[in-house]
């Protein structure tokens, strides 16, 4: 059986198909993450931004949740919060 190639990556240079190319790709990362929730039941959180510095996640559970899981766990505190302040 033949394998197939794989397709090179490479910056997408014309702004529109960027942006569709990054909606679709985010789209996907949803999927996967809502998946390896559904899969493990381990908290996934994944942060993308858009270029007019939106920023999109998805989060299984939601981000109070994970941050209460973090902080229970002692985890570096200060470093979640920036976090949890840039999301907001």
């Amino acid at each position: 059986m033949a394998r197939r190639r794989r397709k090179v990556i490479k910056f997408v240079e014309d702004p529109k198909e960027r942006s569709t190319t990054r909606c679709k790709r985010c789209n996907g990362l949803r999927k996967k993450t809502e998946e390896l929730h559904t899969l493990t039941r381990n908290p996934v959180a994944p942060v993308t931004i858009n270029p007019k510095g939106k920023c999109h996640y998805v989060c299984e559970p939601t981000i109070p949740e994970m941050t209460s899981n973090y902080r229970r766990l002692q985890g570096d505190v200060m470093r979640m919060e920036r976090w949890e302040e840039w999301l907001d």
